[in-house]
């Protein structure tokens, strides 16, 4: 007769379930930390991706410009350069709560220019440009500048810095006449209507280049036989803080002031969608939000900074 078999049955131990139970804890957390490290990268890859594709646009459109820059050696004013350090220059800049500290914004004496900080509102650059190419009927003027203010015309719209290139069509280019003077010149008067002369210190809102665009500064260089000594803003070949603008003024006596520069080197800084959400947070804050960080230490932390050298015309045009 066959025995029975007797199998022996021992439930888990205590320790044995407290050590599956922290295992299990400790590959949950891997994944987690797996995954939140994906995101992250991924969030400042696409953050880089987007940046670099509205720094691209912006600064393939000023090379293209100001390629076709014209200049005229008749003592007026052919182009400007001037960093803002007020917010009133376009009449249409909307404030906020907490906005850039005037005190930290005003770098301009970096070695790198992507290290710079141009003023409360950016440089407003203007000049006149032969769109055509070759045709000096299309010579137009042109300005480009930074404002904060609604992104589209409708209700509740969301406020964001946005970069404008505004275009004076050729007739009312023609009518304003080619001088730049902003104290003597036919442009020194605010207007919203698309093509007008105004454009140039108020932009319409469908001139906008570019969104999310926080800072905008250009740097002039002049050919010293061979090396290229800084102009604008400069004084004596040395960046400076004090030099605000610069006119461009051919055939006119004298100062520094009227020297054309034969490169001009462009900086756009972008913020990130998430610098976006978070300096909007920061400068109008919601209901219980606590403010843990600077206007530059959000900005810096959440755009990315873009330059080019561009060489202009040599001589007049």
């Amino acid at each position: 007769m066959k025995q029975p078999i007797h199998r022996c049955l021992r439930a888990f131990t205590l320790i044995e379930l407290l050590v599956a139970v922290t295992i299990g804890i400790l590959v949950v957390a891997l994944l987690v930390a797996v995954a939140s490290s994906a995101t992250t990268l991924w969030t400042r890859a696409s953050g880089r991706i987007a940046t670099a594709a509205t720094a691209r646009a912006v600064l393939d459109q000023i090379e293209s410009d100001l390629q076709c820059a014209v200049f005229r050696e008749n003592g007026n004013v052919w182009l400007a350069a001037t960093v803002l350090t007020a917010t009133n220059n376009s009449g249409i800049w909307v404030t906020s709560s907490s906005s850039r500290p005037s005190n930290e914004s005003l770098v301009l004496t970096d070695a790198s220019i992507e290290e710079d900080r141009f003023g409360v509102a950016g440089t407003w650059l203007r000049f006149f440009t032969d769109v055509g190419g070759q045709n000096t009927a299309n010579l137009r003027a042109v300005a480009y500048q930074i404002v904060r203010r609604a992104q589209s015309s409708a209700s509740g719209a969301e406020v964001g810095y946005l970069l404008f290139r505004s275009v004076v069509n050729d007739t009312n280019t023609f009518a304003a006449g080619y001088n730049l003077d902003p104290s003597a010149g036919g442009y020194t008067s605010a207007s919203a209507t698309s093509g007008n002369a105004g454009n140039i210190i108020r932009p319409p809102l469908d001139t906008v280049l570019a969104d999310h665009v926080v800072d905008f500064g250009v740097r002039f260089y002049r050919y010293d036989t061979t090396v290229l000594q800084p102009l604008y803003p400069a004084i004596n070949g040395a960046w400076t803080n004090s030099e605000l603008t610069h006119l461009v003024r051919l055939g006119a006596s004298g100062t520094s002031e009227t020297v054309k520069p034969d490169v001009v080197e462009v900086m756009v800084r972008v913020l990130t969608e998430d610098g976006v959400r978070q300096l909007r947070n920061f400068e109008n804050p919601p209901g219980g939000y606590v403010r843990s960080s600077t206007w530059w230490d959000i900005v810096t932390k959440n755009s990315h900074v873009y330059s080019r050298r561009i060489v202009l015309n040599q001589g007049s045009s």
